[in-house]
C-alpha cells in the first residue's frame, strides 16, 4: 500500500501573553475577593495555582482564579508565583507581591464635642474635630437629621446654615470611617433656642433740651428681653462736651456749644445681634446771658399785674403799645402764673434773652419793664 508515518501535533505551551499581576495590598480583617488573569494556549485543560502559602485567612480557588477570604494578620510585601499548567505539564508563571497592612482604626483621641446651642434665624458655621489613624482616607459624617436649615459638609467637617425653627437638646453621633470600614464616634447634642429680641416696650424718650455750659446727667431707659447680655449705644455724634456710657445708660458732661434739635437713635443690642431702637432729639440752647443767633419763640413775655393796680396797668398798657407799634410777637401770662420758657418774672438772669414786661415793681424797679423795652426799641 501507500501508507506512511503521521507526525504528532506540535507541543502547545500556555501563556499569559503581556498580562501581569500588580502587587497586592490588603488590609488585616478586611475581606478580599481578587481575580487573577486567565492564560491561553497549552495542550488540554489549564490548571492554575499559587506556589507559596498565602497569608493566614486567604485561599486561592484554581477554578475561579480568585484569592478570597479575610487576612487575620499583617505582613510585609512577600512574593508569590502564580502558575498555569496545561495537560502535558507545560507551564507559565507570573511573579507578584502581597502585603497585608495592619488594620488601623481611626480615632478622635481625647477630643470631645461640647453641647451645641444655636439660635433660630442666626447663621451657624461650626467646625467639628478631625480624626487621625485608620487605613486610607477618612470620611466624616453625622448620624441623625440636623435641625431644619443646617447641613454638614464632610470635606470641611462643618455644620453650616441658618436654623429656621427651635429644638430642644437632641443627640447626634459624629462618625469617622476609614477606607476599610473601621469607625470611631463622638456623641454630642444640638439645641436651637428661640430668637428672643430686645424691647423697650412702651417706653419713649422725650425730646432733650440741654443748655450750653450747664452740666448734663441724663439716664436713658432700660430694655428687656433678647438673648444674652444687652448693650446700649447712641447712633449719632453727641453735642461737643457730652458722652454716653453704655454701662450706666447715661448721657453726661457739659455741652460746650449750641445745637438745633438733632435726631438720634438710642439702640439696645442683644448677644446675637438683635436690636431695638428709640428715636429722640437733642437741643442745646445758648447759655443764659450769652449773645448769639438763638431766639425765643416770641420776643416778649408779658406778665399781667394784679387786678386793681392802676399804676401797674398803665405801665403795662404803655409797654404793650410799644410792642404792637414795633410789630413784635409777644404773649401774655396771667398774674401769679409762670411762663414755661421765660421762667418766673423774678428770674432776672434770663432778661437779656426773654425781655419781659411786668406790671409789678421788684426791688424798686420794674423787671423787664419799660426801661428794658425802651432801650431795646430805642425809645
Amino acid at each position: 500500500g501507500t501508507g506512511g508515518n503521521t507526525s504528532p501535533p506540535p507541543d502547545q505551551e500556555p501563556s499569559f501573553g503581556d498580562q501581569t499581576v500588580p502587587d497586592k495590598s490588603y488590609t488585616q480583617n478586611s475581606a478580599v475577593d481578587d481575580t487573577l488573569p486567565e492564560a491561553t494556549g497549552g495542550d488540554g485543560a489549564l490548571t492554575y495555582s499559587i506556589t507559596e502559602a498565602l497569608p493566614a485567612g486567604l485561599a486561592f480557588n484554581s477554578s475561579t482564579r480568585k484569592i478570597s477570604g479575610t487576612p487575620t494578620g499583617s505582613q510585609a510585601a512577600t512574593y508569590y508565583t502564580y502558575v498555569v499548567s496545561d495537560a502535558d505539564g507545560d507551564q507559565a508563571a507570573i511573579l507578584f507581591a502581597i502585603a497585608v497592612a495592619e488594620d488601623l482604626a481611626p480615632s478622635f483621641g481625647d477630643q470631645t464635642i461640647a453641647a451645641r446651642s444655636y439660635t433660630q434665624d442666626k447663621a451657624v458655621n461650626d467646625t467639628l474635630p478631625e480624626a487621625t489613624g485608620g487605613n486610607g482616607a477618612l470620611t466624616h459624617s453625622i448620624v441623625g437629621a440636623l435641625p431644619a436649615g443646617l447641613t454638614f459638609t464632610a470635606s470641611t467637617r462643618q455644620i453650616t446654615g441658618t436654623p429656621t425653627g427651635t429644638q430642644a437638646a437632641a443627640s447626634y453621633t459624629y462618625r469617622v470611617t476609614d477606607t476599610d470600614g473601621d469607625t470611631a464616634d463622638l456623641s454630642f447634642t444640638i439645641a436651637v433656642a428661640e430668637d428672643l429680641k430686645p424691647s423697650f416696650g412702651d417706653r419713649t424718650i422725650a425730646a432733650k433740651s440741654y443748655t450750653q455750659d450747664t452740666a448734663v446727667d441724663d439716664t436713658l431707659p432700660e430694655a428687656t428681653g433678647g438673648d444674652g447680655t444687652l448693650t446700649y449705644s447712641i447712633v449719632g455724634t453727641l453735642p461737643a462736651g457730652l458722652e454716653f456710657s453704655s454701662l450706666t445708660r447715661r448721657i453726661t458732661g457739659t455741652p460746650t456749644g449750641t445745637q438745633a434739635a438733632t435726631s438720634y437713635t438710642y439702640r439696645a443690642t442683644d448677644g446675637d445681634g438683635d436690636t431695638a431702637d428709640l428715636s429722640f432729639t437733642i437741643t442745646v440752647a445758648e447759655a443764659d446771658g450769652a449773645t448769639g443767633t438763638s431766639e425765643p419763640s416770641v420776643a416778649f413775655v408779658v406778665y399781667e399785674p394784679a387786678s386793681g393796680d392802676a399804676d401797674a396797668a398803665a405801665r403795662l398798657t404803655e409797654g404793650n403799645n410799644l410792642i404792637k407799634t414795633a410789630g413784635l410777637a409777644y404773649r401774655t401770662v396771667a398774674h401769679g402764673e409762670t411762663d414755661p420758657e421765660a421762667g418766673p418774672p423774678e428770674d432776672t438772669a434770663r432778661l437779656p434773652r426773654w425781655y419781659r414786661i411786668d406790671g409789678v415793681k421788684h426791688d424798686g424797679r420794674t423787671w423787664g419793664g419799660l426801661r428794658w423795652l425802651r432801650e431795646m426799641l430805642g425809645e
